[in-house]
């Protein structure tokens, strides 16, 4: 299960970092893109460390995430609503993903795992339709 949601979680880092650019017509999606972006850098460290089976230092990393998390949700709101939508939702499943990392012990990492791989798939998907929403594509997954 821990390498199911490695493959998920190195699968997001990987297109959140790719630096997708916003058109230059709209200047208000700069920004977020910059922010996109920081929270893929800070995902990189938790991959590494979910791929290493290395808890302490996914625990690190995963409290790590707050500051990109927050840089994200402060340019809500946006000027177009289905963007608000979908990246309120992403923000929201990425701290559930946080918030469940930052509690994993041995003990209880199995059965955090499903949730962990959930949060991703749908802070993922929450992502990559706020992008679209602003004409960013990023590559398939």
């Amino acid at each position: 299960m821990l390498a199911a949601a490695a493959t998920v979680l190195s699968a997001c880092a990987s297109t959140v970092a790719g630096r997708p650019t916003a058109p230059a017509a709209l200047k208000w999606q700069r920004p977020i893109v910059s922010a996109v972006t920081g929270l893929g850098t800070a995902l990189g460290p938790v991959g590494d460390a979910m791929i290493g089976h290395d808890l302490p230092a996914m625990v690190r990393a995963c409290a790590a995430l707050r500051g990109p998390l927050d840089r994200l949700e402060h340019q809500l709101p946006t000027p177009d609503p289905a963007v608000n939508d979908a990246l309120g939702r992403s923000v929201s499943s990425y701290r559930s993903f946080a918030t469940t990392c930052m509690a994993l012990s041995p003990a209880n990492a199995p059965t955090a795992l499903d949730q962990l791989a959930d949060d991703l798939t749908h802070g993922d998907t929450a992502m990559r339709t706020a992008l679209g929403h602003m004409g960013i594509q990023l590559a398939a997954r």
